[in-house]
């Protein structure tokens, strides 16, 4: 599958040693792509959502004196996902505040079903309006200790797919197997976080930066009031250097549980998934990830495996091969549950693979992952938007 969605923001810098020379040629032309995507107005090839395939449109960045910024975007992709989203933000020395607005119209989001049991040839697909409107903002409390918080309305409409050469999720499951088909809602969502970040060390020693998050959120059904659930995850990245000038070993973990009030559900729909790509996020909503790469289960296509409770692992080795291009081997196992008892370590899914990255300093520019030894071999190409 061809999935292109904006990778996440790469983790404390790692100092590089120097590489070669640049070609010349290949210098003019990114000094040349550097310019028209620092201009005002423009274009972008980006991701409307995962698994949504290619997307083209156009960027604007609004003038503001400093410490505003504010910026706008439309994007219409290949498989005819759209967004337009625009957001106003305030950085100052140790805080930062942001309002956000989105509207995204996602018609072809492949479903297998719930569980750890869902079998591949069950693929459907369903059709999710989303708009959204929030605000959120960050504080350093400390060098290493940065928290979160965000307050946002969500008003959702879900139904059957529109992808011609699927099932639609109607087709084979009901509201009994996927909380939510065939609903429209309207979601308040209070989130808090903590993050630390440990910088790398200076030069090639052993120690290359440590990243951690934990989150609690609150969803609240304000229609319905059938879907009121709340969701705690931990996630962590450990870079360590190998003894060899720019090599780097990366672990990477996440953990994620869900519960719902009393008799309500958690939607399928709000539900995390592991395989491909990633999530159906919301707007600057990221993911730690491994080294430059906000993928899951690389063997197996986006939104493989969807459930209320989840567990994954990675390994990452980077190897630099040539000027700007690095590549990378990977390992990664994970599963969803239906019970947060089983949040262990046996009946994983396991794949393996390797990755070419075209990189931009220390941050990845643009990254192609070939996953095998899942349900056979799979390939997402991933560009990092401006």
């Amino acid at each position: 599958g061809l999935s292109t969605v904006m990778l996440a923001q790469d983790s404390t810098p790692l100092p590089r040693a120097p590489r070669g020379e640049m070609p010349s040629g290949l210098k003019r032309t990114t000094r040349f792509i550097g310019k028209t995507l620092s201009a005002p107005v423009h274009p972008l090839v980006d991701g409307v959502a995962s698994g949504g395939g290619l997307a083209g449109g156009v960027g604007v960045s609004v003038p503001l004196r400093e410490p505003w910024q504010a910026r706008l975007k439309a994007l219409y992709s290949v498989r005819e996902y759209w967004v337009v989203e625009a957001y106003a933000r305030h950085e100052g020395r140790r805080a930062t505040a942001e309002a956000y607005g989105r509207a995204r119209d996602m018609p072809q989001v492949a479903f297998y079903g719930l569980g750890p049991a869902s079998v591949e040839d069950d693929r459907t697909n369903f059709a999710m309006r989303e708009d959204v409107a929030g605000v959120l903002a960050s504080y350093r409390l400390a060098p290493l200790i940065t928290v979160h918080g965000r307050a946002e309305q969500m008003w959702t409409a879900v139904g059957p797919g529109r992808a011609a050469n699927r099932a639609s999720i109607d087709q084979l499951f009901s509201d009994t197997v996927a909380p939510g088909i065939a609903t429209e809602s309207r979601f308040g969502r209070l989130e808090g976080a903590m993050q630390v970040d440990v910088p790398a060390s200076v030069g090639e020693s052993l120690f290359q930066g440590f990243r951690s998050r934990a989150t609690y959120v609150r969803w609240v059904d304000h229609e319905l009031d059938r879907y009121n659930f709340s969701r705690v995850e931990v996630e962590a990245q450990q870079r360590i250097a190998v003894g060899i000038p720019r090599h780097r070993l990366t672990l990477h973990g996440w953990v994620s549980t869900a519960w719902a009030d009393g008799p309500n559900r958690v939607p399928f729909y709000l539900q995390r998934t592991l395989g491909g790509r990633g999530q159906l996020r919301t707007v600057h909503e990221d993911f730690i990830g491994t080294d430059g790469s906000s993928a899951s289960l690389r063997g197996y296509d986006t939104f493989r495996f969807r459930g209320r409770h989840l567990l994954l692992a990675q390994a990452e080795y980077r190897i630099p091969i040539w000027t700007v291009f690095d590549a990378t081997v990977f390992y990664d196992a994970g599963k969803v549950t239906d019970d947060r008892a089983d949040l262990n370590l046996s009946r994983l899914r396991s794949n393996y693979g390797f990755s070419l990255s075209i990189m931009r300093g220390s941050s990845t520019a643009a990254r192609m992952d070939v996953g095998l030894g899942g349900e056979g071999a799979r390939w997402y190409l991933s560009v990092k938007a401006r």
